[in-house]
This record gives structure tokens, sequence and C-alpha cells, in this order.
């Protein structure tokens, strides 16, 4: 069986979209032993954000993407906002020792950023 993995998505544009297919179809390309859930979407207009949980899955929405990135029940944050605001999201995310996913700040940018040793 496999473990359930909460997660958030930080964004509800097409970036927000399309990673959300991803985490609902990455057991049909690979044989992970985790199950993706849904948790909550966190974008910046109420009635967007409702539409987009409810459309992809998502147990919730909110307009604060700090208390998502804290939730107890989130174990990873994709952030699929404009790039411009990644860094502090990726930043927060790392504070609170949760996974995250971002295509413009890669793991070692991020290392260095976080003044992580390289492993």
């Amino acid at each position: 069986m496999a473990k359930k993995v909460g997660i958030v998505m930080l964004g509800a544009g097409f970036m927000g979209k399309a990673h959300s297919n991803g985490w609902m179809k990455v057991s049909k390309f690979f044989n992970v032993p985790y199950e993706p859930v849904l948790k909550v979407v966190a974008g910046l207009e109420k009635d967007v954000i409702g539409q987009f949980a409810e459309c992809w899955g998502y147990e919730s929405s909110t307009l604060d993407w700090k208390e998502a990135v804290a939730r107890d029940d989130v174990d990873i944050v994709c952030v699929g906002t404009p790039t411009n605001l990644h860094k502090e999201m990726v930043i927060e995310a790392a504070k609170t020792e949760k996974r995250f996913s971002t295509k413009s700040l890669r793991p070692c940018h991020a290392r260095k950023l976080l003044k992580w040793p390289m492993l």
C-alpha cells in the first residue's frame, strides 16, 4: 500500500494546472511508493482558487500561501507561481522542513541560497 503524501499547490494558473495534472497521474508513469493527496491550493483570487480546487480535486483552498505551507497535513510544497515569487516560497517551505518542487530554483541553487551543505 502506497504512503499518502499531502500536496500544497502554490498558484492556480497554467503551471498550477500542469503540476496538479502531474501529481494526479504520477503513478501511471512511474512505480512510486507514494500516493499524492491534493490537500490545498493557494492563490490570489478567492473565486479562481475555489473553482480550481473543485476542478482538480483539492480538499481546500486559501488566499494565504504561508498558512497552506505550514499545514501539518502537507508534506510537499509545489510552487507554480511566477518565477519572481519562488525564492520566498522555497525558503518558507525549507523552514518547515518540507520537500518542495519548483522549476526555476534547482536543488544546487537552493542549497546555496539556504546555506545547506552539498550532499
